[in-house]
């Protein structure tokens, strides 16, 4: 009988945990998929499904995935509303003693995705929690990639119809329920009705979860305790301190008229009659925004129009004093086009999830601010006056950031050199003697032919690495730090502490260069955190 397969035990000790999510199990280069999931996986991906032998159960399905492609296919299996698990080797495998470690170190859902590209730039993307009350439906709904987060309570009996028109109007690609089993079968219609996909989670009800210090305006006990369960579900998500909320609102505000999805649909303010897409609407004829940032939030004002007279005086005023001043007004969308969404930059760089280019694009962004900030300080209207005084330049990111990162790299983990030259002493030391080992080298037998009079030559092989090959016929008293490493037919191979020494940093320099270069990163992100919420409210 074939002995057990450590590997497998492993992979089937780790999937056990997580039944419910398609296991990405890291082997190398690739994400290895097993058993039913790689059925499954290759079937939704049209992947190839290949065996592995898996000890006494002989040879069992499986697929792969380049880890360097993942994401893509993570996201589509996503948005046909599967959740998937990434199974990280947490050691070196050349360090490794035996097995190398590995656990998963996220698992991704429609409501919790973060990768670039994989949500609409004009859109937002909700995470519903609902939890039942023997009177109420309480509901928050989050938007992990942007930091925002509404709530609001419906009256279970004569709210019914307001509560489903709400999610149509929010639309979550996710939910999270703590429901009876009657009113989660309506839910889970509706869903498939109304709301296409849709992944709906059932949750038991848990009174011992501990309540949150959060803001005062999420009201009564039960919706900071469902803010609580949220809180929790997006931690075992992200296996890390979920991005924070920096922006809690409810959903129903007195100075704000909540249209519902007839009434959206019917007038064509956000979504046409035809097939309840955005062609044709008015939301099309008015964005003329520049910004992604802009675009939800004028969205956001169409679906919630302000019933403040106040509140709309104001606005009005700040738009006629813009339209009125066309100069200005160009040089502010001219600054705008430059700004890029920062707001979701900002959220992946929170949730470890980011890569060098969006720092690249956050320095980008941060470098227009003072110049908005400037252009605003002349203006009148309360409201424009309101948003320079509140806005922040950020000069100590902006400066980090400068300095730090290469703005003529691919902007790409996998490529190196996205930290800038200069930045570190260290890093340049090792990363200059990968790059010029050829030019050393060839100084290094420049110097020691004239050093000694010796005819020689410098090499390598994998074997012996580095060394001098002086011939048979051109041997003359060998200097004493010269040191035989091999003997030839027709010559000798030797090494110097100067050439060992070489030999050492340039055959680390690669991986060192890599690990610097990643340290660095982290540490650059580290650095930034903990102005994320200021640089949100910018």
């Amino acid at each position: 009988m074939a002995a057990k397969s450590p590997l497998m035990e492993q992979y089937k000790s780790i999937k056990n945990e997580h039944k419910d999510a398609f296991l990405f199990y890291r082997l190398g280069d690739f994400y290895e998929l097993f058993y039913d999931d790689a059925v499954t996986v290759s079937h939704e991906l049209e992947l190839t499904l290949t065996g592995k032998n898996a000890g006494p159960e002989g040879r069992v399905p499986m697929c792969g995935i380049p880890y360097h492609a993942a994401e893509t296919y993570i996201y589509r299996l996503v948005q046909k509303g599967y959740k998937v698990a990434i199974c990280e080797q947490l050691e070196d495998p050349k360090k490794a003693k035996g097995l190398v470690k590995r656990d998963v170190i996220r698992i991704v859902t429609p409501g919790t995705i973060l990768f670039e590209n994989s949500i609409a730039d004009k859109s937002n993307n909700y995470l519903a929690y609902l939890y039942e009350t023997d009177n109420d439906i309480d509901a928050v709904l989050a938007d992990i990639s942007t930091g925002e987060c509404w709530w609001g309570i419906w009256d279970k009996k004569k709210e019914r119809e307001a509560f489903f028109d709400m999610l149509s109007v929010y639309a979550p690609t996710e939910a999270v329920c703590s429901l009876s089993d009657n009113f989660y079968g309506r839910l889970e219609a509706y869903c498939r009705a109304r709301l296409g996909c849709c992944l709906l989670i059932r949750r038991g009800k848990d009174g011992d979860d501990p309540v949150p210090h959060v803001a005062e305006a999420l009201g009564d006990e039960n919706i900071r305790r469902v803010f609580a369960w949220l809180a929790a579900y997006l931690k075992e998500m992200m296996k890390a301190d979920a991005a924070e909320f920096h922006t809690v609102m409810p959903i129903r505000e007195d100075d704000c008229l909540l249209l519902g999805e007839d009434c959206l649909r019917n007038l064509e303010i956000t979504r046409n009659m035809r097939d309840g897409g955005r062609r044709g609407t008015l939301l099309e004829i008015l964005d003329h925004t520049h910004t992604a940032m802009g675009a939800r939030l004028l969205r956001r004002w169409l679906e919630r129009p302000l019933t403040d007279v106040n509140r709309i005086i104001q606005r009005q005023d700040g738009i006629e004093e813009l339209t009125g001043h066309t100069t200005e007004l160009s040089q502010l969308e001219e600054m705008l086009e430059h700004v890029f969404d920062f707001e979701r930059i900002l959220t992946r760089i929170e949730a470890n999830t980011t890569s060098p280019k969006d720092l690249l694009a956050l320095k980008a962004s941060l470098g227009m601010i003072p110049e908005i900030k400037k252009l605003l300080s002349g203006t009148v209207s309360i409201v424009l006056r309101k948003l320079s005084d509140q806005m922040d330049i950020h000069s100590t990111v902006y400066e980090l950031l400068d300095r730090s990162m290469n703005e003529n790299g691919t902007g790409n983990i996998r490529d190196g050199k996205y930290i800038k030259e200069g930045y570190s002493a260290e890093l340049d030391e090792v990363r200059s003697l990968s790059e010029n080992s050829r030019k050393w080298i060839a100084d290094l037998e420049e110097r020691e032919k004239e050093k000694t009079g010796i005819k020689l030559k410098i090499g390598f092989n994998n074997v012996f690495g580095y060394y001098f090959e002086i011939t048979n016929a051109n041997k003359v008293p060998i200097p004493e730090y010269y040191m035989r490493k091999q003997t030839l037919v027709n010559a000798e191979r030797y090494i110097t502490p100067e050439l060992k020494e070489f030999e050492t940093k340039a055959l680390s320099a690669k991986e060192k260069t890599e690990e610097l270069e990643l340290k660095i990163y982290q540490a650059v992100k580290a650095a930034i955190r903990p102005e994320i919420a200021a640089m949100q409210r910018t």
